[in-house]
């Protein structure tokens, strides 16, 4: 049964690496802020800010008490007095029979808007590898993901089942792009753009960033151990000394747009050629620019010189001195002898190279 007296719900589907993590801290942070704008930002299925527990996509690795949209959507609208938000990036990745139901329920209660932010393809590919390897769910090297990481990369396939379930007039795009945010950050583009809210004085703001990256070789240093520890619950065990060797190690790796040299000039504008005509349809379809430009980053000049980052003997065993001196040697051996117990040949290499940065033979 629809409910009379609709109310509004934004809904902030991330897509993820486009400084959901910091965005989703801000909008927690500044809930009175917000109501004071007639805008509830619910304590409801919240997971370190964000709305992750509403979220129609459920990750396997993710242990959690996923609440479905029959049961959260009227909950919410008894809490809403006119507009409501919630923000989840989980929800970018769900499948089209997925999303169709849940609209549904929504759609019952409220007047739904869906918003997404996107990320030119090749920084995006690169920020979501690195993601992935810091979470523990990515074992392959970049070259070897590439084909499967592209596949995200189709915004057309993302936003479709989106449009069909919401309509076009409900999906609000925006770039994440620093020249095209106002401000340059996601947090001011997203109250001014999104909420239309233009006096953010009452609204308590940090330079800190959420959630910060590897720096390369801790990078490789932490894919190494996703395949010695294949559970991401347990290599993640790893992640603080890591995060804190690359604060110490390379400033980059706390700065907001920075990312690892990954990806060859040549291949970035072979991604940016394929996903082209994508781009133009999300840029006149969506946003209504006659132009057809999504982004406005130049492409990059091709660089016949460019060569992959190399991470050398000398930078692993750099991070297990690191590891000693905090303590993770003996978890890590562990975690390496353990391997070799249970005849995981797949991960022998691995393991050998970890046991070797920190002067043992296997």
């Amino acid at each position: 049964m629809f409910t009379k007296n609709k109310k509004e719900l934004l809904i902030h589907i991330g897509a993820g690496k486009t400084g959901t993590t910091s965005l989703q801290h801000f909008l927690w942070a500044n809930r009175r802020a917000l109501q004071r704008h007639g805008i509830l930002y619910p304590d409801l299925g919240v997971v370190s800010g964000a709305h992750h527990l509403l979220s129609p996509h459920h990750p396997p690795f993710l242990d959690w008490k996923f609440i479905s949209a029959k049961d959260w959507a009227p909950d919410l609208y008894a809490k809403t007095k006119q507009r409501a938000l919630i923000s989840s990036e989980l929800a970018s990745n769900a499948a089209p029979d997925v999303i169709r139901p849940f609209a549904e329920h929504v759609n019952q209660h409220f007047n739904t808007k869906i918003v997404i932010y996107v990320r030119r393809q090749d920084h995006w590919m690169v920020a979501a590898y690195s993601q992935q390897v810091k979470a523990g769910t990515q074992r392959l090297d970049f070259p070897s993901s590439l084909g499967h990481m592209f596949r995200g990369a189709n915004l057309v396939g993302r936003m479709s089942v989106w449009i069909e379930a919401f309509g076009a007039d409900n999906v609000i795009v925006r770039p994440y792009e620093r020249g095209q945010l106002v401000g340059g950050d996601i947090r001011s583009d997203f109250l001014s753009q999104v909420l239309a809210i233009d006096d953010d004085a009452n609204f308590k703001w940090t330079n800190a960033n959420e959630n910060p990256r590897l720096a390369l070789c801790a990078l490789e240093y932490k894919r190494m151990i996703n395949n010695v520890v294949p559970v991401p619950a347990e290599s993640n065990a790893f992640i603080d000394p890591l995060l804190a060797y690359s604060a110490a190690e390379d400033q980059n790796s706390t700065a907001i747009y920075h990312e690892s040299n990954l990806i060859s000039p040549t291949e970035r504008n072979m991604i940016l050629e394929r996903v082209d005509d994508g781009n133009r349809w999300v840029a006149s379809k969506l946003m209504g620019r006659a132009d057809g430009v999504l982004f406005i980053e130049p492409r990059p000049e091709q660089d016949p010189g460019w060569l992959p980052p190399v991470v050398t003997s000398d930078d692993l065993a750099r991070i297990s001195t690191y590891f000693s001196a905090k303590g993770y040697r003996k978890s890590l051996m562990q975690c390496i002898e353990k391997t070799l117990e249970t005849n995981r040949f797949e991960a022998y290499r691995y393991a050998q190279t970890l046991a070797a940065s920190f002067g043992r033979k296997l």
